[in-house]
């Protein structure tokens, strides 16, 4: 496709949409990432798109050698979209709040909390436990969504390697995109209270959610004593 945009004498720009996971994330703790930011992906999906980026730049560098015309090529590293119609990012945080599973982002788990209804989480649980618990109990969540809540696919939330992440610090700036474009994002709590509306009928019940609550917790229980008689 890149190849027939420069072969075209009429099309002058190309945009290509990348992610700001082939950023990797940010080295320095509360400073946010931005265009100028070594690149340092950490999950493949991250860097195949960097290496597709870096090839784009390569064939781009060589056609401006080659000929005088001029043409431009655009990369956007998106990232997951918040707000009106997100069936991904906030609801799956969503989610976890109706389980009870309180993670870094306490800001998201108490807005939706407070919008739902729901008890705010009780306690929280170091990440290290927290990793080996979703490491064995991620299979019986995600047959659970699928098999009761009739969700196709995996959650992204309960998985090892996303547990890995919530220590990182994957803020990015939107300055340039707000300076230079005019972009006037939602707050965080405006862009949950909106998903949360748009999903009321989609989100457990309180009566499953307190079943499925006392299934991890016999489950807990099970992994506690199944370690304490391994150090045995």
């Amino acid at each position: 496709m890149f190849e027939e945009f420069l072969d075209s004498k009429e099309k002058k720009v190309f945009i290509y949409t990348s992610t700001q996971a082939a950023m990797g994330y940010s080295k320095l703790r509360g400073k946010p990432m931005d265009e100028t930011s070594v690149c340092e992906p950490s999950f493949e999906y991250g860097k195949t798109k960097l290496e597709t980026e870096k090839k784009l730049q390569e064939m781009m560098d060589n056609y401006m050698l080659k000929s005088g015309s001029p043409k431009h090529l655009y990369i956007l590293r998106l990232t997951g979209v918040t707000g009106r119609n997100d069936t991904y990012a906030a609801f799956e945080l969503i989610q976890a709040s109706a389980f009870g599973q309180s993670m870094t982002m306490k800001e998201a788990i108490d807005c939706t909390c407070e919008a739902t209804g729901w008890p705010r989480p009780l306690f929280s649980i170091p990440l290290p436990w927290f990793r080996v618990f979703i490491e064995y109990v991620s299979p019986i969540i995600n047959w659970t969504r699928s098999t009761i809540f009739g969700f196709g696919r995996a959650s992204f939330l309960f998985a090892p390697e996303t547990i890995d992440c919530m220590e990182q610090n994957h803020s990015f700036s939107s300055e340039k995109a707000m300076t230079e474009l005019g972009y006037s994002p939602m707050s965080t709590r405006e862009a949950f209270l909106t998903s949360i509306s748009e999903h009321t009928n989609r989100l457990p019940s309180k009566r499953s959610i307190k079943i499925l609550q006392f299934g991890f917790l016999l489950m807990s229980a099970y992994l506690i004593l199944r370690t304490v008689k391994l150090i045995l």
